[in-house]
Parts: structure tokens; sequence; C-alpha cells
């Protein structure tokens, strides 16, 4: 059975005669990609990277003493960047939203209005953040339909963290200087206490007190006397050991 071939004028005909058929084929795709491609809106992508310092001082491994916060302490900044307290302070620096005020707890409800969450969450959508491997770096994303937009919002994102860090950073300081104000001025009451009560007790007693200095037997020694000597005693060490960790400065 003969093998039948199409030549090139073969080919030629059959483009003659459905030449209006692949015309309106090829326009049809042509269009339908132009139409597809200019519907699609352009999202564009920006990201800015902050180091979290792990710097401790006396008073911050004090602090860490009294509380303790489980879990990944870079997790748990990477939240922190994109929470609604965050977000919120943000909105309100980029002038979408109004600053709270402090009302009356009836009016309460006005200031949670579903705009400004709806506002809120918006920019909470448009910001990602992600700790870079084996770093304490955090790189922060934002994502917008304007370029613009999408490099304000992040840098925005990053002050306001790093300005919020500072002042609870600051917050905690303060706090800490409080409480070791407090033990130091309990440590003095104590001692002021003490020598006081051995004053008081020396007077009433000025013939165990002689004793008790100019015997050479320790023995021989008053057993409250005893007492509260070595009450003085470890006051004024606990005393020392607290100033030699905290100056005046942390006052």
């Amino acid at each position: 059975m003969p093998k039948l071939e199409m030549s090139l004028v073969d080919y030629l005909r059959v483009i003659r005669k459905r030449f209006r058929i692949i015309i309106l084929a090829f326009i049809l795709v042509v269009s339908s990609t132009i139409f597809y491609t200019t519907r699609q809106i352009p999202i564009y992508s920006t990201s800015c990277k902050i180091k979290i310092e792990q710097r401790k001082s006396v008073a911050e491994a004090l602090t860490e003493l009294i509380t303790w916060s489980p879990g990944d302490e870079m997790a748990s900044q990477a939240n922190f960047i994109k929470s609604y307290q965050i977000m919120e302070k943000v909105a309100v620096s980029l002038g979408k939203i109004k600053a709270k005020k402090e009302k009356p707890a009836e009016e309460k409800e006005e200031q949670d209005d579903p705009k400004r969450i709806a506002i809120i969450k918006g920019l909470q959508a448009k910001i990602n953040t992600e700790q870079v491997e084996y770093t304490n770096i955090i790189a922060i994303t934002s994502v917008s339909s304007d370029a613009e937009e999408a490099m304000i919002l992040v840098n925005k994102v990053a002050e306001v963290y790093r300005e919020t860090h500072y002042q609870n950073k600051t917050q905690e300081s303060s706090q800490l200087k409080e409480f070791v104000k407090k033990q130091l001025d309990s440590y003095l009451s104590e001692l002021q206490r003490s020598e006081n009560a051995l004053q008081k007790f020396r007077k009433e007693n000025p013939l165990i007190v002689v004793r008790d200095i100019t015997s050479a037997s320790p023995t021989q020694a008053d057993p409250r006397i005893t007492s509260l000597q070595q009450e003085i005693v470890r006051t004024e060490l606990q005393l020392i050991t607290l100033k030699s960790k905290y100056t005046d400065e942390h006052l």
C-alpha cells in the first residue's frame, strides 16, 4: 500500500482554506492574554531586618529571678511585632485611625468599632515576620499593591516596634529599681532595729555586756547578745552584697 505524504503545497492549500479560522484563533488568544494581564493587580514586597540584642546587665539578671518567661524569645518577639498592639500604633502613626482617648467605662465600646478593627486587621494581613535561621535577626516583610505604601509600612512597623520595645525595657528597669530600693530600705530598717535592740539590751544589762567584752571565752557571753550580734553581721553582709551589685545610680 503506497504511503501518502503531504508536500509543502498541500500545507499551503490547507492554510488558505483555514486562514480565517487561524486568524480568528490568533486574535482571540492575543486578546484574552492582554485582557488577563491588564486585569492583574501588581503586588510589591519589601522587607527590613531588625536585630534582637540579648545583652543582660546585673539588674536584668535579677529581673529573671523575679519574673519567669517561658518559651522562645525570638518567636515571641516575631509575633509581638505583628500583634494588634503594634499594628494599632502603626495605624495611628500613619493617620489611618485616631489615637484612643481615656473615656469612662460606658463609652469604651465606641473605641472598638468594626471599621477601626478592620483597618488594623488589614495592616496585620500585609505584614509577615520570620526569624532568619540560626541568627538573632527578624525579617519584617510588607506586601502591598502600592510600592511606596509597602516601603512606608515596613519602616513604620520597625520604628514603632523599636519604640515600644524601648518603653517596655525602661518600665521593667524602673520597676526593678523600685524593687531594689525597697529591699535596701528593708535591710537598713532591719539593721537599725537590731542595733537599737542591742543598745537597749546593753543599757539594761551593763554587767553582762562588760563580762562579754572582757571575757576571753565566748561560752561566757550571754546567748541573747550573741544572737543579736550574729543577726547584725548577717544583715551587714547582705547590705554589702547588694551595694556591690547596685550603685546609687540604680536608685
